[in-house]
This record gives structure tokens, sequence and C-alpha cells, in this order.
């Protein structure tokens, strides 16, 4: 082999490295791994600190007495709710402080999220961030869930709903 092949080579296994390293990201973002492996609490903890850690904020993270979800459907469900919040938020609210609240009873499941920065204000049309909560206010109705949001303008919301467990794929 020539030194102008293994260099072709190396590049080769370098960019397959790279492709299989963003499909995993791909697949983590879908249905990450350690999800159905330490269920919705122990993957939510690790989201939030890692999102703590890499974005400088602060996240609080509570669940009641009660919390004991235990469908690999349910928790995909509500972590994805979640982490949209999360996301939408770290993009468009400029908050420092995000407390989520989680608690069970029996099959409700109420989820709480308090956000301080610039929040979100779905009366606005076109104001930043809206049209994303939104759409996850549309999820949360799609599945017979209530998304109920208060806005303070430049104070930030507080964003509460409330899901029918029986109601989730």
């Amino acid at each position: 082999m020539s030194n102008e092949d293994v260099e072709q080579f190396e590049n080769a296994l370098h960019m397959l490295d790279l492709s299989i390293s963003e499909l995993r990201k791909v697949a983590d973002n879908l249905i990450p791994e350690k999800l159905v492996s330490e269920g919705l609490k122990g993957y939510l903890t690790e989201f939030c600190n890692e999102v703590k850690h890499e974005r400088k904020i602060n996240i609080l993270l509570t669940f009641s007495d009660g919390f004991a979800l235990k469908d690999q459907n349910k928790d995909i469900s509500v972590f994805r709710i979640i982490k949209a919040i999360v996301d939408y938020t770290l993009k468009y609210s400029e908050a420092t402080d995000i407390k989520i609240d989680l608690a069970q009873e029996n099959h409700l499941l109420n989820i709480q999220v308090i956000i301080n920065g610039k929040g979100f204000d779905l009366s606005i049309p076109g104001s930043k961030g809206a049209k994303e909560i939104a759409y996850i206010k549309l999820w949360v109705e799609i599945i017979k869930g209530e998304f109920f949001i208060l806005p303070e303008r430049q104070k930030g919301n507080e964003i509460f709903i409330e899901l029918n467990l029986k109601n989730l794929p």
C-alpha cells in the first residue's frame, strides 16, 4: 500500500467514526439508552445535571414521594415533553434558573416548570419561542392532557401540565 492509500484509508476510518458518533447522538435523542435502562427518574436527573454543567444554568428537579412510572413508552413521552421545554427555555428565554417538579398520584402526572428570564408569551404572535411552546401545548392536548402557562413579561413563566397516564402512548 502506498502512503497515499494509507492516508485515504485513515481518512475514511475517521469519517466513519464521525458518522457513527453522530448516529449515536441522533438515536440517543430519539430514545436514550439510559432512559430505557434507568427509567425516567434516573435519566431526567442525569439530563438535568448535564444541562446544568454544560450550560451553566441552575436546574432543580424534584419528584413526589409517590413518583414511579414503570412504562418505557410513558417514560419516553414525558421525557420528550420536559426535554423540549428545557431546550426551548435555553434557546429563547435567557433563563438562569429552571425548576422542574413531577408529582404523580395514581394515574395522574403533574409537571410544573418554573422558568425565570424573558419567558414565553403565547398571546403575542411571533414572540421568541412562543411558536415552539405552542407546539408543546398542542402535543400535550393531542394526548388529552392539560397545558397552562402563566407568563410574566420579562420575569419568566410557570408551566403546568397534567397528564392522565392512561392516555399516553
